[in-house]
């Protein structure tokens, strides 16, 4: 655990800086108690979340990428009964010995970045659901069964996203996901550009010299698919990592 040397009593963590972290996960605003603890389980690049240096999440993702397709990681090869201390089971992961709760906030982070699901009391949480999972709190996240790899990617509906966009299929292969996606942000945020413009040019009812060429009618109709339109290409912006690709919540 990577820490700047300064001593954290354990209730304040439980207490303060765990729900701070966990909430600041989903979001570009982080306390410094959050950037603290998430600092020091390595998954921090700057302000932003990243679990690509983190031996924690590495070892989770180990753990899971040695089981089969559809295999799951049950809550035992994480943690085991450390010891017993006044009457209670006290629980650590095997590795790291690391408390439960601190297992909490790698789990989540691993969740929003796409690379696992979660299962809690019969529920299946993935990035697309990271909202849900984090208002959960940390008692019942530790609750978790059992974790496993996100489903294949659904490139059906995949391949019809990239043909609205014109972008070639041959981005959806392993090795050019990376770019794909860059590739589907980009175009999603030019698109979005547009509309914006074009609803504020059908809102004024595009004003002529003589008169507005949209009765109030023709602009009420305009603006509603506008809006769909609109929602739907915001949607896509959490698409942002090859991993997340595979939640995927549209169908053709």
């Amino acid at each position: 655990f990577r820490t700047d040397k300064t001593c954290i009593k354990w209730d304040v963590m439980k207490t303060t800086y765990i729900p701070e972290a966990l909430s600041s996960i989903n979001s570009a605003n982080k306390t410094k108690t959050a950037r603290a603890l998430l600092d020091g389980l390595v998954l921090l690049d700057g302000d932003k979340l990243n679990v690509q240096k983190s031996g924690y999440a590495a070892w989770i993702l180990q753990l899971v990428n040695s089981k089969d397709h559809n295999q799951v990681v049950n809550a035992s090869e994480i943690l085991h009964i450390d010891r017993i201390a006044g009457g209670m089971e006290v629980k650590r992961t095997i590795e790291f010995k690391l408390e439960p709760e601190l297992l909490a906030v790698i789990l989540v982070a691993l969740v929003y970045s796409g690379d696992i699901v979660i299962a809690i009391n019969g529920t299946t949480y993935d990035s697309m659901k990271l909202d849900e999972l984090i208002r959960l709190k940390v008692e019942r996240i530790m609750d978790f069964s059992h974790i496993k790899k996100p489903s294949d990617l659904p490139l059906v509906e995949l391949r019809a996203l990239f043909d609205l966009f014109n972008i070639s299929h041959g981005l959806l292969q392993p090795q050019s996901q990376t770019a794909g996606v860059a590739q589907l942000q980009v175009e999603v945020d030019k698109l979005l550009k547009e509309i914006v413009k074009l609803e504020q040019d059908i809102r004024s009812g595009i004003p002529t010299w003589d008169f507005p060429l949209l009765s109030e009618n023709e602009i009420k109709e305009n603006q509603q698919p506008l809006r769909k339109l609109n929602e739907f290409l915001q949607s896509l912006s959490v698409y942002n990592t090859p991993a997340r690709l595979k939640n995927f919540k549209y169908s053709i």
